[in-house]
């Protein structure tokens, strides 16, 4: 699909913009950072979006203490807190499962790479998505009580390995302990994908994902800390909004000072491999970050495209703030709680054409 054809299944998905920001948006007078997309096809939608654009984004990515609209209260009872509740207990190995007892294997997945450590997070593959058969390892656990006692604690067992169908396997392989039936998926957190195309297609993002809640934190002008969650966004509208710029470069490494602000957080499930309730954040600046596979992963999607997304969760979805009280109906308090960080005046470096 071409820059133009996308940008136009973006709007079709997500609506038009609200007629008061096109009439309060002064004519060449954006607000957006210097960040630009790539593609400057971007730019054809006129003066109309660039406007509606410009105003959106003075009053969501600028000042985020207050927002257009409020949203109903929902009061959430926090579980109350129990003496010791705050230790947990290390399980001892006999009371664990096998994947969790031998959760490391050090795995050479592609000819001519580097061995690469695979951990498990318990997600079991079915046997319709083992593939071809990698080889033969040794998975390694640590007994910690038998530490403790001066033994020796290192644990292992011989485990094959296979590939999983529709995945890299730089990404995931399937595990298969000796004298057992099950396959384990195990990811490799030490995978850096160039860009987000390729992150996609290498752990088939856009068939084994699955995402929940989106979750919108900031400061009310009364001095309050409001968390707005939304648990009926579009799954098609997230996939279409954040992962369909391939050409993104992975910055997470190499972004000077750290990590934008984050705007919305997506909860984020890969039953396939284990993971419940991670994260996918967007981020100012035309960011979305990501700890999929353990590690940060963070793609310059262009702020269009996150404003979009932004756009429609905010003024299309339906909401509610959720308010925590304890087990009399008071609410908790959240005055110690710190804000994020207010958007600096310094520009970000400008992007390269």
């Amino acid at each position: 699909m071409t820059e133009l054809g996308k940008e136009k299944r973006i709007l079709e998905i997500l609506g038009q913009v609200d007629e008061q920001y096109i009439e309060e948006a002064a004519p060449g007078q954006g607000t957006e950072k210097p960040h630009r997309a790539k593609n400057h096809s971007l730019l054809k939608w006129g003066a109309v979006a660039a406007c509606a654009c410009a105003a959106v984004c003075s009053i969501v990515l600028l000042n985020r203490r207050d927002t257009v609209r409020t949203w109903p209260i929902l009061e959430v009872t926090a579980a109350p807190s129990a003496p010791g509740d705050e230790f947990f207990p290390i399980p001892r190995w006999e009371n664990l499962p096998v994947y969790q007892q031998y959760s490391r294997v050090v795995f050479v997945a592609s000819a001519g790479q580097e061995p690469s450590e695979y951990t498990s997070r318990g997600g079991e593959v079915p046997s319709e998505r083992i593939g071809e058969e990698l080889g033969e390892a040794i998975a390694k656990g640590w007994d910690s009580y038998a530490e403790i006692a001066g033994e020796a604690p290192e644990r292992q067992k011989a485990v094959k390995v296979c590939s999983i169908t529709k995945i890299s396997s730089e990404c995931a392989i399937a595990v298969q302990y000796e004298g057992t039936g099950e396959w384990y998926a195990f990811t490799n957190a030490h995978y850096r994908p160039q860009t987000l195309g390729q992150f996609v297609e290498d752990l088939n993002l856009r068939e084994e994902i699955s995402f929940g809640s989106v979750y919108y934190e900031y400061w009310k002008s009364s001095g309050e800390y409001a968390t707005v969650c939304f648990d009926k966004v579009a799954q098609e509208v997230i996939r279409e909004s954040l992962l369909s710029e391939t050409g993104a470069g992975n910055e997470a490494d190499g972004l000077p000072g750290g990590a934008p602000d984050k705007i919305l957080d997506i909860s984020v499930d890969i039953p396939l491999l284990g993971y419940k309730n991670i994260s996918l954040s967007v981020r100012e600046e035309g960011y979305i970050e990501t700890n999929i596979l353990d590690t940060g992963k963070r793609f310059f999607i262009g702020t269009k495209n996150t404003q979009a997304f932004v756009d429609y969760v905010l003024n299309e979805c339906e909401g509610y703030e959720l308010v925590y009280v304890d087990s009399e109906g008071k609410p908790e308090n959240s005055a110690d709680k710190e804000p994020e960080a207010e958007p600096t005046s310094t520009p970000a470096p400008v992007r390269p054409e």
